[in-house]
């Protein structure tokens, strides 16, 4: 869907048109921290038209093929394996230990996974990206109570998502509803992925 821009202060502002099926219109708020690797975006979405509509805010960052992808899980989380199965099969590359789940593009298959983490981290062979987006406790989440996602795809297109979503909420005309991302970009420093994985979480400053 096509957006308009605009500079607001020190912030770049992108604006949709109206989504003919929902009545939302989103605008996305992108800040770049003076003299620091962090970015903020500032997801909105405005009921303007229709009938009411249950959403959420879901943001998909789309990545190249990492080293692996990371996520710490939550201690007596909503899932008792750390996750949520969201493909028919768990990816056969799927480690969870030590508070941490780790998980690396498949070549053959797409999979999928859910979770109620706050943050996703990639590692990739020079640099790396931590995904920040608080989780609202207490909230109703879509996907069985999923705030953050992880889907990898298969070759040809070496890609995979990370996502993460709001609260569910029912929307009517004049409601708005938001989400923060907040990421932390670095350039690789330890060799092996779970120190480094572990070195950009502890290094980012929420």
């Amino acid at each position: 869907m096509p957006v308009s821009a605009k500079v607001e202060k020190n912030s770049l502002v992108l604006t949709s048109a109206v989504d003919a099926h929902y009545g939302i219109r989103t605008r996305r708020q992108i800040q770049l921290e003076p003299g620091a690797t962090k970015m903020t975006i500032v997801t909105s979405y405005e009921k303007v038209a229709g009938n009411p509509v249950k959403t959420a805010v879901w943001i998909i960052t789309q990545l190249k093929h990492p080293a692996a992808v990371f996520l710490p899980v939550v201690k007596d989380g909503h899932f008792p394996q750390g996750y949520n199965l969201q493909s028919s099969k768990a990816p056969p590359s799927l480690w969870v230990n030590d508070g941490w789940l780790e998980l690396h593009r498949d070549e053959k298959f797409s999979f999928k996974i859910g979770s109620d983490a706050s943050t996703l981290i990639w590692i990739g062979d020079r640099f790396s990206v931590c995904i920040d987006a608080p989780r609202q406790r207490g909230a109703e989440y879509p996907d069985a109570g999923s705030s953050t996602e992880i889907y990898t795809n298969p070759d040809p297109a070496a890609y995979v998502e990370l996502e993460t979503l709001g609260p569910l909420q029912t929307l009517k005309v004049g409601d708005q509803i938001s989400s923060t991302n907040t990421y932390y970009i670095s350039r690789r420093i330890e060799k092996e992925v779970q120190a480094e994985a572990r070195r950009i979480y502890s290094s980012r400053t929420p």
